[in-house]
């Protein structure tokens, strides 16, 4: 397999590991995997807060809300420490042996946020954008900074 484009790269996921992870999933089509690093692999970085993480969720109080980009509303964020983990989870597409990454991070899946501008209101995956959300989930401040 061979990695085409990849649009976040500011993960700390070097593109060896991703071509593993590609060789472990075998992708087809769209894909949205979580896998377990290998034995001989370093942590990777959680910037992940909230129910999905395994924590408490994260009271509106302990946050502040910061956009990330320009094309994209204001995120839910937390000033805490980033956590290691052994999840790698890898969004992207894939034709033939051609990907594209469109993400990999280090955690668990997480939704995308209800005012992402590819997510129309009353979608299911809207809903579950909403429910994630209102389930107090928050990321690192420093993740995308």
């Amino acid at each position: 397999m061979k990695i085409v484009k990849c649009f976040h790269a500011d993960h700390g996921v070097s593109e060896n590991l991703m071509l593993w992870a590609l060789t472990q999933i075998r992708p087809v089509g769209f894909f949205l995997r979580t896998i377990t690093l290998p034995a001989n692999h370093a942590d990777l970085t959680n910037r992940l807060y909230g129910p999905a993480a395994g924590d408490a969720p994260v009271h509106e109080s302990t946050v502040h809300y910061e956009q990330r980009s320009v094309d994209r509303p204001a995120s839910r964020m937390v000033s805490a420490p980033a956590r290691p983990t052994r999840l790698l989870t890898l969004i992207g597409a894939a034709d033939g042996d051609d990907v594209t990454i469109y993400t990999a991070y280090g955690g668990p899946a997480a939704e995308r946020e209800p005012g992402d501008p590819t997510l129309s209101a009353g979608t299911p995956e809207h809903d579950a954008a909403v429910t994630f959300l209102e389930t107090a989930c928050a990321v690192h401040r420093q993740a995308y900074i």
